[in-house]
C-alpha cells in the first residue's frame, strides 16, 4: 500500500477508537499514545551463497539458507539506527528480506529509494545498502510508525550488516617503510609486550631490534642497547613470562625488561641453549641446556638438571608452544621444533614433553612435519602453524618456498598439508588493498632466505566498530619490510548463542 492512504487510515483508526469509546461509556475519555517508537526488530530465514564438494571431487557453488532469528539487532533510539552488530555470515542474500517488528502502533512503513510503503510481515524488502561502483552506503531502509493519534514519527535508518570475508580465509598485508640500513641475516623473531623482537646479524654485528605493534601496525624499528654485551646468541631469543631472555657473551642468561633495558648474568650457570617458557606451571619455568644436559630455570634462576646429556643444538633456531592437557588441568604440554634438518631429511624434528616427564622426539608419526630450508613454527588459533623454504629431500614435491602451511592438530604429533584458506600469496598482486606486490616466495628469495616469525596476542578491547585488534602472525623479511596475517574471523567478537 503506498503510503499517500496512511494519514487517512491512522485518522479513521483513530476515529473508530473514539465511537467505540463513547459506545462503552459517555463518561469516559480516550487517550491516544503519541509514542512512534520501534521496539523490537529481528530477521528470517534468509539464503546464502555456499561452496561444496560435487560428484568429481571439484568445487561446486550452491545456494542454501540460513536462520537469521539468532542475530541479535540492536535499536538505539537516540541517533534512531537499527543494526546488526554481529554480521551476518558471507555470501547470505539481503536483497529480499523478510522482517519482524515490534512498535508502539500497529501503522508501520518503510522507506527506500524515496519510495513510502505501507509494512506488512510478509513483504520481501531489499536492504542492500551499497553502491557496486563506490562502495558508499547509500538508499539505506528507513522504517517509522505512524501514532495513534495520526502523527508520523521520525524515522529509524535499518543497516543489515553482511560479513566481506570469508571468516576462516588468512588476509595479508605488507607493510614498507620499515627497511632496515642493511639488510638482516641468521634470524629469529619472539613477541611480548605488545612488541615484536627480531635478532639476528648485521655484518659482523649482532643486532636486537623492535616493533611496536600494539595498534595492529608495526611501528618503525628501534634499537635495543647492549651495553657491555659483545655477542648475542640469537638463536636462542625465548618469551618467558612476557618478557624476553637471550643468551650472550659465552652462555651468560639477559633478558629485556619491559623497560627495554637489559640485564645480563642473571643466576649461576652457563647455557648453551634457551629452549622454552613454560608459563602454565603453578610454578613457571623456562627450559634451557648446560653443556651436562637439558633442564629448568625457576624462581630467581635456581637452575635443576633434569636430563643429563640431553642437548639441543646451540646454533639452530628453536620454537616452542605450550598447551593445556585436556585430561589433567595440572599437567601442560611443551611442544618443540628444532630447525636442525639435513639437506636429504624428509621430516622436521618436533619434541614433546610434559611437565612430569621428559623430551620425547616424534620420529616415528604417520605424517611429521616436512623437513623445510629455514623453518619456522608458530602457535595460532589453538593450532601449530609450520612454514619455510622449499624441501631438498629426495623426490620432494615441495620445491616452492612459502608455498604451504603445515598445521598439527595434535600438539605436533602429525602434521597436514594445508590446501585452503590458510595460504601464502602466491602470485603478483597489484598494489592496493592487501598492500602485497609479490608472492611470499619471491619475496624469501630476493630476501636469499632470511625471515622470521611470532605471533602476537591479541588485545580484548573492542574498536568503534566492534573487532578486536586480533592476533596476528608477522614475518619480518631480512630487508626489514613486515608483513602481517591474521585469519578473518579472529578479529570479530564471537557470537554468543
Amino acid at each position: 500500500m503506498k503510503i499517500k492512504y496512511l494519514p487517512w487510515l491512522a485518522a479513521f483508526l483513530t476515529a473508530s477508537f473514539i465511537m467505540t469509546s463513547c459506545l462503552d461509556n459517555d463518561e469516559t475519555e480516550a487517550t491516544y499514545s503519541f509514542n512512534s517508537s520501534i521496539t523490537a526488530f529481528s530477521l528470517g530465514t534468509l539464503h546464502i551463497d555456499r561452496t561444496g564438494i560435487d560428484s568429481n571431487g571439484e568445487d561446486s557453488a550452491y545456494v542454501d539458507t540460513i536462520n537469521c532469528a539468532k542475530y541479535p539487532f540492536s535499536i538505539n533510539q537516540t541517533t534512531r539506527v537499527i543494526e546488526n552488530k554481529d554480521s551476518l555470515p558471507v555470501g547470505t542474500h539481503i536483497d529480499k528480506v523478510v522482517t519482524d517488528l515490534d512498535a508502539d502502533s500497529e501503522i508501520i512503513f518503510y522507506t527506500k529509494n524515496g519510495v513510502d510503503t505501507l509494512w506488512t510481515s510478509t513483504d520481501s524488502i531489499d536492504f542492500t545498502m551499497n553502491d557496486p561502483e563506490t562502495g558508499v552506503q547509500e538508499h539505506a531502509v528507513m522504517f517509522g510508525v505512524y501514532t495513534y493519534s495520526g502523527t508520523r514519527g521520525k524515522t529509524y535508518k535499518v543497516k543489515v550488516n553482511v560479513h566481506l570475508q570469508e571468516p576462516d580465509t588468512i588476509t595479508w598485508k605488507n607493510f614498507g617503510g620499515l627497511d632496515f640500513a642493511t639488510p638482516m641475516t641468521g634470524m629469529k623473531a619472539v613477541y611480548a609486550g605488545g612488541r615484536v623482537f627480531v635478532f639476528g646479524t648485521e655484518g659482523t654485528e649482532t643486532v636486537i631490534r623492535y616493533t611496536e605493534v600494539s595498534s595492529g601496525n608495526p611501528q618503525a624499528w628501534q634499537d635495543i642497547a647492549l651495553a657491555g654485551i659483545t655477542s648475542v646468541q640469537a638463536t636462542s631469543a625465548t618469551v618467558w613470562q612476557d618478557e624476553v631472555y637471550f643468551l650472550a657473551d659465552g652462555g651468560k642468561l639477559c633478558r629485556i625488561k619491559s623497560d627495554l633495558t637489559v640485564e645480563s648474568g642473571l643466576g649461576n650457570e652457563t647455557f648453551t641453549q634457551l629452549i622454552a617458557g613454560a608459563d602454565d606451571e603453578a610454578e613457571p619455568v623456562l627450559y634451557a641446556c648446560t653443556a651436562a644436559g637439558s633442564g629448568a630455570l625457576s624462581a630467581g634462576y635456581a637452575w635443576t638438571l633434569m636430563e643429563p646429556g640431553v642437548n639441543f643444538a646451540a646454533d639452530k633456531n628453536v620454537f616452542s608452544a605450550n598447551a593445556e592437557v585436556s585430561y589433567n588441568s595440572n599437567l601442560h604440554r611443551t611442544i618443540v621444533m628444532v630447525d636442525d634438518r639435513a639437506a636429504s631429511d624428509t621430516a622436521a624434528t618436533v619434541y614433546s614433553r610434559l611437565s612430569n616427564g621428559g623430551w620425547t622426539e616424534y620420529s616415528t608419526s604417520n605424517a611429521p612435519l616436512p623437513g623445510l630450508e629455514n623453518i619456522s613454527m608458530v602457535s595460532y588459533d589453538e593450532k601449530l602453524y609450520a612454514f619455510g623454504g622449499r624441501s631438498t629431500a629426495p623426490g620432494t614435491t615441495l620445491t616452492q618456498p612459502f608455498g604451504y602451511f603445515f598445521s598439527s592438530a595434535d600438539n605436533g604429533l602429525t602434521w597436514q598439508q594445508v590446501e585452503e584458506e590458510m595460504a601464502f600469496p602466491q602470485e603478483a598482486a597489484e598494489e592496493g588493498a592487501n598492500g602485497i606486490t609479490e608472492s611470499f616466495g619471491d619475496r624469501y628469495t630476493d630476501n636469499g632466505g632470511e625471515y622470521a616469525a611470532a605471533v602476537s596476542i591479541p588485545q580484548e578491547e573492542l574498536n568503534a566498530e566492534g573487532a578486536l585488534n586480533p592476533s596476528f602472525i608477522w614475518i619480518v623479511w631480512g630487508d626489514g619490510t613486515v608483513s602481517r596475517g591474521h585469519i578473518n574471523r579472529l578479529g570479530f567478537k564471537p557470537k554468543e548463542w
